[in-house]
This record gives C-alpha cells, structure tokens and sequence, in this order.
C-alpha cells in the first residue's frame, strides 16, 4: 500500500515531526511505517478510501506543494486566457485544496500511528515475552505520567480527524460527496455532527457521528420510520437532503423528529463505544470513575438516563403525528381522542389538560 508519509524522505521521521515535534528523532521511518499503514486504513473509516487515495496521488504528484510557487506556471495560466468559468476553481487554486487536504490527512496519520508505535515501545520485547522498561520504584508514578500523555494525545487524535472531516465536508470534495460513505449518511434525518449539535451537544465532533452511524440508523428504521410511516417519511427526508426543510411545520416535524433519532442513538453508543472515543466534555465525567465496578456503574446510568429521554421525546412525536393524522382526516380533537400527557401539551391542541 502506498503511504502518505516517507515517500520524499524513507529513512527519517522528519516529516511526522512537522505535526508531532514530540516524536523522537532517533526512530527510523521504517521502524513506525508498519503504524503508520494501519493508521491510514483506520483512517479510511471516517472518510472513505476515495479521499485517502486522492491525498497520496496528490501527494506524490509533481504538482504537490507548487501552488505557492509562483515561478511554477500551471496550463491554464500558460495559456494566458484568464477567463475561468464563475465559481470555478484555477488549477493553482485546486492545488492549494489539495495540499491542504495532504497536511489534515498526514497531522491525522502521524498522530495516530505514533501513538499505536509508542504503546508497543513502552515495554521491551523479548523471547519470553514483554517486560516492563520501568523499575519498580518509579513503576507507579511513570504508568501514570504515560496515561496522561497517552490520553492527551487521544484528544489531539480526536480533533485532528474532526478537522479532516469538516475540511472534506465544508469543500464538498468531489471524492467525499460521491464515496459510498457520505451516501449513506444522505440517507438519514441527522446526517452530519452539525444535525447532531442542533438536538443534542457533541462539540460538532463528525468524527464520533460516524462512529453512531449504526445507532443513529438503528433509531431510525426501528422508531421513526414506522412512527412516520413510509410517505409521510420520504417527504421529509427528501426535504432534508434538498435543504428545503423551511416551512414552520416542516421544522417542527423535523425537530420532534430529530431529538428522539440523537438521544436514543447517544444511549446506545454510551454502551457500544469506548468512552476514550467520545470528546473531552462528554468524556471527562468518567475521569473520576475509574476503570472498576464504579466505571460500568456510571456509565450504565448514563447511557439508561438517556435513552429514557430519548423514549419520553418519541413518545411527543408520536402525539404529534396523532394530531396531524387527526388534522388531515378532519377528526374532532377531543378528551377521548386526546388520552396522553404530551398529547394534552402539545400547542396545536389549543387547550392543555393534566
């Protein structure tokens, strides 16, 4: 497989130190190259293979890291029309996205495959097995130092994904908006972090929503589908992947929709993901909690507290979509009708009872 990093300089870690100045400089290249390519196929989980082959051609093209150069004179330049199309984009200027894209996915990789290198290098490897390179008097204090780097650089992991993956999304890059990755998300209510955000915080991470990818189609097929059956459903998704999503009663389906699909997905990922995956704000009331009884104990309120929400919130849309339902076969609205808390609170109502 070819790599994103190594291919100008093979024998030195030079180029990871431009995004890790920690990284020693005594280790060959070769030494972490077998990271480094498992961190780009990890990678691949986020944002697809086509971004990550565009990055390496880019990469290793004539044209990588020319754009600045103003002595390097690109065909549309040397053929001295001038005129671009509105809202086209000169070879220089595709260039200079390109290379961007190179940096987010190196920063990314670096980090990554560092981090896999320094876990294996913290213990010497012999014939018996692993020993432990600390002595027994620093033993403690040492493991936890590492800890505490080792989980810093999982925040700087974290975000380096997170601005990959706003990059591709914000550039709407021909290999992202066509890879079969970002299609399935179109096929969702909630089909990026920024969706997300709007319902429920996640520090607008993409990264953690395409790791709730499951969950979040998990609510949606066995919930909201069903509750919206399958014309009142298509309208509205074909809203949203139109961003036609405007009329005051089209955002209120769309909101009373959207709270139960993040919620009960975020109850389920509480359990299914590590808590090391989540961003430092949702993560950081595990800190205290251990690794023991106390850790499974919190997080299981957690995820059960959420998930409740995000039952009680299904619950408001299924009294709204009563009251359309209601709305569209002229049926009286009435206290025999009406039967439910949230029913007897929901505005279009016109009166509340409890």
């Amino acid at each position: 497989m070819e790599l994103i990093l190594g291919y100008y300089d093979a024998d030195t870690i030079s180029e990871m130190q431009k995004f890790f100045s920690h990284i020693p400089g005594t280790i060959d290249f070769k030494e972490v190259k077998a990271d480094i390519e498992l961190a780009q196929e990890d990678l691949m989980k986020y944002v697809g293979e086509e971004i990550i082959t565009k990055a390496i051609e880019h990469y290793r093209s004539e044209s990588f890291e020319q754009a600045l150069d103003e002595t390097y004179v690109y065909a549309d330049e040397e053929s001295g029309s001038g005129e671009e199309s509105e809202g086209e984009m000169t070879l220089r200027e595709t260039d200079l996205l390109y290379d961007e894209l190179v940096y987010k996915v190196q920063m990314a990789v670096t980090l990554m495959g560092y981090r896999e290198y320094a876990l294996n290098n913290d213990a010497t490897h012999t014939k018996t097995g692993r020993m432990a390179r600390m002595d027994k008097e620093t033993d403690e204090w040492t493991e936890k130092l590492i800890d505490r780097d080792d989980w810093a650089l999982q925040r700087k992991i974290q975000k380096a994904i997170d601005r990959l993956m706003k990059f591709i999304d914000d550039n709407q890059l021909s290999e992202w908006v066509n890879s079969s990755l970002y299609a399935e998300t179109r096929d969702l209510l909630v089909w990026n972090a920024e969706c997300f955000q709007k319902f429920h915080p996640i520090e607008y991470s993409q990264r953690l929503y395409m790791l709730m990818l499951p969950m979040i189609r998990s609510v949606q097929q066995e919930y909201i589908e069903p509750a919206l059956g399958t014309v009142r459903f298509d309208e509205l998704l074909t809203l949203v992947k139109a961003n036609s999503v405007t009329t005051a009663a089209d955002k209120l389906l769309y909101s009373k929709c959207g709270y139960p699909i993040c919620y009960m997905a975020l109850g389920k990922a509480y359990k299914e993901l590590p808590v090391q995956l989540f961003p430092e704000s949702m993560s950081k009331q595990f800190w205290s909690a251990g690794n023991g009884a106390a850790f499974i104990a919190l997080r299981d309120k957690m995820s059960d507290a959420t998930w409740k929400e995000g039952q009680r919130k299904f619950q408001v849309l299924l009294a709204h979509i009563e009251s359309l339902v209601a709305v569209e076969e002229n049926t009286p609205i009435t206290d025999e009708t009406i039967t439910t808390i949230a029913e007897r609170m929901e505005a279009t109502n016109k009166f509340v009872r409890v």
